[in-house]
């Protein structure tokens, strides 16, 4: 970071995982962060438009209506719809601010995996998946639906040891 600006994006080559690979997303951080196009305010939608409205006033209207479904309602009328791409420190801040507020809806599964989570579960039930490296310990890997190479090279990587 210089003056306030993303200038460059590396991945840490002593990761045990990633060994210093970053995703096509993490590439395109540096673009994104500094896009002109970026939001970096509230806006709310008025008249069929989009204005700026104040971050005190955003959060104000966003905790009113918090509160108003809560009385009226059960606090299961709220939809948390949420994916990580990492697992940073805040990842699950959102979770635990929802469970603080009495439990939401949620969407299992993501825009980008949730598909894929639905096959399984038809195919072999629900299952939470063994650690990355666990792959070192397979006589068989079956990649289905997916371009390791271009989506996950973490994997990738690994994928190409085992092969050897």
């Amino acid at each position: 970071v210089d003056d306030g600006k993303v200038t460059k994006v590396d991945g840490d080559p002593n990761h045990p995982i990633t060994e210093g690979k970053i995703c096509g997303r993490g590439r395109m951080l540096e673009t994104k962060t500094n896009s002109p196009d970026r939001l970096r305010y509230p806006m709310k939608k008025q008249n069929g438009e989009f204005v700026r409205i104040s971050w005190e006033q955003a959060l104000d209207e966003i905790a009113d209506k918090l509160r108003e479904i809560k009385e009226t309602s059960e606090t299961t009328a709220v939809l948390h719809s949420h994916d990580y791409a990492n697992n940073g420190l805040l990842k699950a801040l959102d979770q635990r601010f929802f469970n603080g507020y009495g439990g939401v809806t949620e969407i299992v599964g993501s825009i980008c995996w949730g598909s894929g989570i639905e096959a399984q579960s038809w195919d072999f039930g629900r299952s939470y998946g063994h650690g990355p490296l666990d792959i070192y310990n397979s006589k068989h890997v079956v990649v289905w639906g997916r371009n390791v190479s271009r989506t996950n090279m973490h994997l990738y990587h690994h994928l190409q040891q085992v092969k050897k």
